[in-house]
């Protein structure tokens, strides 16, 4: 390498390593915490109970038709998931009956090998598979 390469990568490492520099100290400005917020008095903690039983919560609004409206509710809602059972079973069905629609593929294969005798006649007998492939969409 010559003294001239050797120059100039010599200050392109300096350029380099000077670009690296951050410039002068970081210093975090300082600010003042109150020692309690206004929200700080009577304050709970949050405790969830979201997996214990409510109980029949919308009695508290003595309203007769919403009483018989939660009833309704909930024997439909058996219905419904009953309803969905049955659609998602016919689409099962549709779709195995489908299936019948799509082409299928057969493939058979044969091979033999046979070595023949010096002077005798060669005969070669070969073995068959046959395999079946479907294809769904």
């Amino acid at each position: 390498m010559s003294a001239s390469k050797i120059g100039i990568a010599a200050v392109c490492t300096c350029v380099i390593i000077a670009g690296c520099a951050v410039g002068p100290d970081y210093l975090r400005p300082k600010t003042s915490a109150p020692a309690a917020y206004k929200e700080m008095t009577g304050w709970k903690t949050a405790e969830p109970r979201d997996d214990e039983l409510r109980g029949a919560w919308w009695e508290i609004y003595a309203d007769p038709v919403l009483n018989g409206l939660e009833a309704e509710v909930s024997v439909s809602n058996q219905t419904l998931a009953q309803a969905e059972a049955q659609f998602r079973q016919a689409r099962a069905l549709v779709a195995q009956a489908r299936a019948g629609y799509f082409p299928v593929i057969d493939l058979s294969a044969s091979t033999s090998r046979s070595r023949a005798a010096s002077g005798s006649a060669t005969a070669s007998r070969g073995a068959v598979s046959s395999h079946s492939i479907a294809l769904d969409a």
